[in-house]
């Protein structure tokens, strides 16, 4: 038994303490890491308990990095000849590696944890508590890396989480600014819209700039000031406050080249907006007193009349925060710098961040704006935003310094999509439903679609429609205005709109020619040529009229983006304009839906009124002419005569109808005696006399139409019906009719026979009863000479 004690492998007591302490460490690690993910209260300032925490940390991941060197030592002397001899030093480097393993796995998951809570304190705030733990983050990156050489994250976790597929690294300063503008940026919104408000309720004080577009602004702006938003406001601005007057003093103890403070004049209270009287509306005394209660937050008074301080002095104030918080990382964490920092990086490092804030500050504004806060501006009439980005595209160069006048430029073409989207939702909504209604139906005072009689030209859905269109076209000519530059324009903003325009133009078109037919059957020519004059030819076309859509310039080939933009603007530009031209041919296609239903309708009368077959067979002579003359052109001419003024439509309907008489006649085989065709030349002259006598012609449109050549066609007709089969039509008019026409002073008239004007005459006279001799003498010799001449 004496000789068995030297065959056994010598104890190693440091080693046994070496991984005694690892396994402590390693628990101290693990338990380190739950109290930071579950005891510290990311939302506000932490209490005095965690700079013990913050300590104890410290001092566990200096004990571990001591640790972890010895271990590394021991795994790296297992090329030694005599570890290779003895199998007990091989399990204990083994077993050292694979202890080391663990701790580094322990380390990457404690600086997994502080990432994220220094990500959750600054963005609720808490910033000197995050910096600390900034601090004991960089210190635990920098003990793990010396002894990490290659990436090592795959051990802790699955390759779905990326940040830890790689090595961690220090979190530098500017990560830090970059998450400190990211919790600023609401803060900034929050500012940016009361500087807004200020300069809204500094133009309707002005008497003579005040109108109803600023009163919208005002209103829409100030429903964003909460008592909530006050009283967090009011906070922030105190600490905004004491950090800048203790801004020297911390500048002072930093052991950095001092940087030069930034001097902000102090607030001053502004003076109350003019009192609303008593009679006026509730909603603006109400609005009144939110103003009121704002002025005690607002931090960016101006006390002069230019109106670019108010916005210079939140500049001002977001740089002075900046360099606090540049500051205070120098006091609590000088290991996110990397080398000593001079005044002229820090005021590099204000500006890099500045820019990013106002970056995010543009990229955000709208959300804010329109749905994050407690009262949304989405949520209210769109008016609201349509006047406030119109408010804001008017701003010039000269009112605001640079970040912020491009942020306000952005927001305004950012505006454009929600305000074009929303207002063509509404507006092409109420146009679908009133093209389901008929164009004469009437709304009472109370409905939406109803719109005043002077404001009424056309028909309500075309009044609708032409709004629509207008407000389209005023979006679409906004986004122009700034040249022909393509990466000065919003083109991306600005497609949409040109895409909702074109929809609305072929949809109206249809709708057109859909209610074109509807009120030609229904022979209501009132409502027709309103649709056809006013609203398609008149108020629609005039608005077209309007799109500019200049052809851009793609300076630069290499843009792919914006060369695909500038091309599907001009494709939806020229789609526009074609479906403008089509709008033109469309009035000209109803008026072909006219003429093509006049006919119809007209024989369609002719057989109710028209006299039957005897009628026209007697043997006697009627004193004054048929009754259905009169009936068949108040019901097939009179509308369209009270309708329209259009001389053309005018000859053309009175064409139409008089051909139908004759065809009426002709289809239906209708045989005249003598005095039957003496009657019918007598109802034909009753149409001059009725057009005569017509208050709803012009006088010049009288006198043509009373000389239009189906008159004269159809009085043609009649005479045939008197010819006999040989007889020889004279090429000049009978003695008394020269001298009528010598002493009329308009000779328009040609001086040819009636009968010359009808083609075809040889089916006329198949028309021709057979007639007694006595018959025709007495018709001759009572009414021949005052008929035929």
């Amino acid at each position: 038994m004496s000789n068995i004690a030297k065959w056994l492998p010598k104890q190693n007591n440091d080693m046994n303490k070496i991984f005694i302490e690892t396994r402590n460490i390693e628990r101290e690690l693990r338990i380190l890491g739950k109290m930071f993910a579950t005891v510290v209260n990311y939302t506000k300032n932490p209490e005095n308990g965690f700079q013990d925490l913050l300590d104890q940390g410290n001092k566990v991941l200096s004990d571990s990095a001591s640790t972890f060197f010895k271990l590394y030592r021991m795994s790296s002397s297992s090329s030694d000849k005599n570890v290779e001899r003895s199998s007990f030093k091989v399990l204990l480097n083994k077993k050292a590696i694979q202890i080391r393993q663990n701790l580094k796995r322990r380390h990457f998951q404690l600086i997994m944890i502080f990432t994220k809570l220094i990500k959750l304190m600054l963005c609720n705030g808490v910033f000197e508590a995050a910096f600390q733990m900034c601090s004991l983050l960089n210190t635990a990156v920098i003990l793990t890396l010396q002894n990490t050489k290659s990436a090592s994250g795959t051990l802790v976790i699955s390759n779905t989480f990326p940040p830890l597929l790689s090595n961690p690294r220090v979190m530098h300063i500017h990560s830090l600014l970059q998450m400190v503008t990211r919790y600023r940026t609401e803060q900034c919104c929050e500012s940016l819209i009361s500087c807004l408000l200020a300069t809204c309720k500094a133009e309707m004080n002005d008497e003579t700039e005040s109108d109803d577009s600023s009163l919208e602004i005002y209103l829409a702006l100030t429903e964003q000031l909460t008592e909530a938003d006050i009283a967090k406001q009011k906070l922030r601005l105190l600490q905004e406050k004491q950090a800048m007057q203790n801004q020297k003093q911390q500048m002072a103890i930093m052991p950095r080249p001092q940087q030069k403070s930034i001097r902000v004049r102090p607030i001053i209270k502004p003076s109350t907006i003019t009192d609303i009287s008593e009679d006026a509306e509730p909603t603006l005394n109400y609005f009144d007193n939110l103003v009121k209660e704002s002025q005690h937050k607002e931090a960016f008074i101006r006390t002069e009349s230019d109106d670019t301080e108010l916005l210079h002095d939140l500049i001002r104030v977001e740089e002075i925060f900046l360099a606090t918080m540049i500051a205070k990382c120098l006091k609590l964490c000088p290991s996110a710098f990397e080398n000593e920092i001079t005044k002229e990086e820090i005021m590099a490092l204000i500006s890099r961040a500045s820019k990013f804030l106002w970056t995010n500050v543009g990229a955000t504004l709208e959300h804010f704006l329109l749905w994050w806060s407690q009262f949304p501006l989405a949520c209210r009439p769109v008016s609201c935003t349509k006047y406030l980005r119109e408010y804001l595209m008017l701003i010039q160069p000269e009112d605001a310094p640079e970040p912020i006048l491009s942020t306000l430029k952005s927001l305004g073409e950012i505006l454009t999509v929600h305000v074009a989207g929303t207002c063509w939702d509404k507006d092409f909504r109420m146009c679908l439903v009133l093209s389901s209604h008929k164009v004469d139906q009437e709304y009472e005072k109370t409905s939406e679609f109803y719109i005043p009689e002077e404001q009424l030209i056309g028909t309500t859905a075309g009044y609708f429609w032409a709004e629509l269109i207008q407000t389209l076209v005023r979006i679409t000519n906004s986004c122009d205005k700034a040249g022909t530059i393509a990466n000065e324009l919003p083109i991306v903003e600005q497609i949409p709109v040109l895409h909702r325009l074109d929809h609305s133009i072929h949809t109206m078109r249809l709708w057109a020619n859909t209610k074109a037919k509807e009120l030609c059957a229904e022979w209501n020519m009132n409502f027709f040529f309103r649709l056809i004059h006013n609203d398609m030819s008149g108020i629609c076309l005039e608005r077209l009229n309007e799109v500019r859509a200049p052809v851009l310039v793609a300076e630069n080939p290499l843009e792919v983006h914006i060369q695909v933009n500038v091309a599907l603007r001009s494709k939806l530009t020229e789609e526009i304009k074609e479906n403008t031209i089509k709008v033109k041919s469309t009035c000209n296609e109803c008026i072909d839906i006219l003429a093509a239903i006049c006919e119809t309708t007209s024989l369609a009368t002719l057989s109710l009124y028209f006299p039957p077959h005897r009628v026209w067979l007697c043997d006697t002579l009627n004193k004054q002419c048929s009754e259905y003359i009169g009936i068949y052109l108040n019901v097939m001419y009179f509308p369209i005569a009270e309708a329209t003024k259009d001389l053309e439509i005018l000859n053309l309907t009175l064409k139409i109808i008089c051909e139908c008489l004759l065809e009426n006649i002709y289809n239906n085989k209708i045989k005249f005696s003598m005095c039957g065709a003496l009657n019918l030349l007598k109802d034909i002259e009753a149409i001059g006399e009725w057009i005569e006598n017509c208050n709803e012609f012009p006088d010049t449109y009288r006198e043509k139409l009373m000389k239009h050549e189906v008159l004269r066609y159809c009085e043609g007709v009649g005479k045939i019906l008197l010819r006999e089969p040989e007889e020889v039509i004279s090429m000049f008019p009978s003695p008394t009719k020269a001298k009528r026409m010598a002493t009329d002073e308009e000779e328009d008239k040609a001086p040819l026979p009636a009968e010359m004007f009808v083609p075809n005459q040889q089916r006329w006279l198949e028309l021709r009863a057979r007639r007694s001799r006595g018959v025709f003498g007495l018709c001759s010799n009572v009414n021949n000479v005052s008929v035929i001449t």
